[in-house]
């Protein structure tokens, strides 16, 4: 067990991270942490093409699954994963207890500022001086 002083860092999938706190495999006291100046994570993206046969409806599908409503039932609450937009937009979709759960350690500011798509560049050299300023101390 880590002591007040210790400190564990690595990369963590967040719908694990939540998993395993449920379901007792983590301590109650790890919290999870986006560190400036953000972390990447994979990009998200529907595309359409432009001779797509229906677009119409294509489009009508983007506007559902992005929705504010689909992205908290769909994503936040049933796979306990932050929402493919800004999560503001969900706050109000979201049972208290679910909002908590998820933005708590990590605020939906921090997510919108820190909130990265890859490539990132200064991601590479910001984590590893973060992680040799952390074992120096």
């Amino acid at each position: 067990m880590l002591s007040r002083r210790e400190i564990a860092i690595g990369p963590e999938w967040v719908d694990m991270f939540y998993s395993w706190k449920a379901n007792g495999q983590l301590p109650d006291n790890f919290k999870l942490l986006l560190p400036a100046p953000g972390m990447p994570g994979q990009p998200m993206h529907y595309v359409i093409p432009a001779q797509a046969p229906n677009r119409e409806l294509a489009q009508q599908f983007v506007e559902l699954a992005t929705s504010p409503k689909v992205q908290a039932q769909g994503i936040v609450e049933r796979f306990n994963w932050y929402p493919g937009i800004d999560a503001k937009y969900v706050q109000s979709e979201l049972k208290p207890e679910v909002w908590q759960r998820l933005f708590t350690d990590i605020s939906s500011q921090d997510l919108a500022t820190k909130g990265k798509t890859f490539p990132i560049a200064p991601y590479n050299a910001a984590i590893l001086n973060a992680y040799e300023l952390a074992m120096a101390q």
